[in-house]
């Protein structure tokens, strides 16, 4: 939430052109349903997360904390299915099997466990489904997370990329979603342009590739 705010009152973000160059301008933020600054940012569309993106990589350029050959990004769905099921095809990012109190989402409606906390919670509060290889929080539930995939039917397999698709692959579940939608091999889409009460953004630092076309 706090990066993203930042976004969202810096003089030349948000609301400035420069980031909105070959996707759909939405320059005004939707009403966020939780304003704690450790929760993630939900109600955020894929436009204004691409633009977000493009802003802070322009910061750390200037900020000569990034080589000019890098940036920040969504992942590809690919990359982030890699990410959470690393390194031995585990189904969640702690494991194979579901461990009740472990991430944020519907336990209740299918008999997982207790919890239903209809909410998002703060990140890194969950410290039993934290992905310790990696060091990662909330890659289940929480919140959806963005990826720059565009939606299609042949599975996780496809890294399409596609400024203009109207349907984005999202991933990880979300806090009022049911278990198996937090596994690392569920896929689900959102709207571009929809602001989702329980969708957000995880970022990745990579190379700039010829397919990243905003950039």
């Amino acid at each position: 939430m706090m990066q993203f705010q930042a976004f969202v009152d810096a003089p030349d973000g948000i609301q400035s052109d420069s980031w909105w160059y070959n996707i759909d301008t939405q320059k005004e933020p939707n009403e966020q349903n939780n304003t704690y600054l450790n929760h993630p940012r939900e109600m955020t569309t894929w436009y204004q997360s691409v633009a977000f993106c493009r802003w802070l990589t322009n910061r750390y350029w200037d900020a000569g904390l990034l080589a000019p050959d890098w940036q920040i990004r969504l992942p590809t769905e690919k990359e982030w299915e890699i990410a959470a099921r690393y390194p031995d095809s585990r189904l969640f990012p702690w494991g194979d099997s579901y461990h009740t109190g472990a991430a944020n989402c519907d336990e209740q409606a299918s008999g997982d466990g207790p919890y239903f906390l209809n909410q998002t919670t703060a990140v890194g509060l969950y410290e039993t489904g934290k992905h310790s290889e990696l060091d990662l929080y909330d890659m289940s539930g929480n919140v959806w997370e963005w990826t720059l995939t565009k939606w299609n039917k042949r599975g996780s397999g496809s890294n399409e990329i596609n400024d203009q698709a109207t349907r984005r692959v999202v991933r990880g579940g979300s806090f009022f979603r049911r278990v198996i939608s937090a596994r690392a091999d569920f896929r689900a889409f959102v709207m571009a342009a929809e602001g989702y009460r329980a969708c957000g953004l995880r970022l990745c630092l990579a190379p700039i590739g010829r397919r990243e076309l905003y950039l």
